[in-house]
């Protein structure tokens, strides 16, 4: 059986005069239904991690852009929607792991209904790939290359990540 969660996430984006210029809320909540299970002996023998989250969410960018979007007749567009994601872990090793992320986005117009508008609101999903080495139960390292497309209207949002974390 995998492990099952809900849960409700509230954003606060303390940019609000920038976030209403654009179209949006700076506050809103997101939904969401999670299932985590892993294979102690999945692919190669090795242990398969695999995550599937519904969320429901009116985010602008997972946030960075506040919620909702603008209707056509110019107040706030409450609109929902469901928006998958899924994470997939193959552990090489007992201590290393490689893998791949992916999360869709809500497509919610900002700006307006024009060529600006189009150009702020494009969304794409967000994807990555990462690895990442367990030291030990207190030391993990993951580094990862992170595809994001367009973000308020700047195509190509893409990099390289690193991060070190300490746990005790």
């Amino acid at each position: 059986m995998p492990e099952i969660s809900a849960g409700l996430r509230y954003h606060h984006n303390e940019h609000g005069a920038t976030i209403d210029a654009i179209g949006a809320r700076p506050d809103g909540m997101d939904y969401y239904v999670a299932a985590s299970k892993l294979f102690i002996d999945g692919l190669f023998g090795r242990y398969t991690f695999v995550n599937l989250t519904l969320d429901v969410t009116d985010a602008d960018q997972d946030d960075l852009l506040g919620f909702d979007g603008i209707g056509r007749n110019g107040s706030y567009a409450h609109d929902y929607r469901l928006e998958p994601g899924i994470s997939v872990a193959q552990f090489i090793t007992r201590r290393v792991a490689v893998g791949y992320e992916f999360r869709a986005m809500p497509q919610n117009q900002l700006v307006g209904y024009n060529a600006l508008g189009d150009a702020v609101s494009r969304t794409d999903p967000w994807q990555d790939i990462f690895a990442a080495w367990f030291i030990n139960r207190h030391l993990s390292m993951t580094a990862a290359y992170a595809h994001l497309g367009h973000i308020a209207s700047l195509p190509g949002q893409n990099g390289a990540y690193v991060s070190l974390t300490a746990g005790f």
